[in-house]
């Protein structure tokens, strides 16, 4: 997540996230730092291709309930690029990388 929300719109790529997607909770923290898409390949292997479903319902009721329409809408809002201190998310990223080490 930290180089998604690095890279969105500094390069003229479509971004991917693909590991860690258990649910919509990840699939919008992942649109939110900047990507274009959400790999959910192995969540449907261990779910089924029903679970798809599951997890667009509930991106669909969170973007509701946070009123956004389409996903270009809140794509990158948690990017470096869009925070007010930029400076700060290199830190909280930093301690974040340190903490986990």
């Amino acid at each position: 997540m930290l180089w998604l929300g690095l890279l969105y719109g500094r390069l003229p790529v479509s971004l991917a996230a693909t590991t860690g997607v258990k649910s919509e909770k990840e699939v919008i923290k992942y649109l939110l730092a900047g990507a274009d898409v959400a790999m959910v390949a192995s969540v449907l292997y261990t779910y089924g291709i029903d679970y798809f479903s599951i997890i667009n319902m509930g991106l669909r009721k969170w973007m509701r309930t946070k009123g956004f329409e389409k996903l270009d809408d809140f794509k990158g809002l948690m990017s470096q690029l869009n925070i007010p201190d930029p400076t700060a998310y290199d830190r909280a990223n930093y301690i974040s990388i340190v903490g986990n080490g």
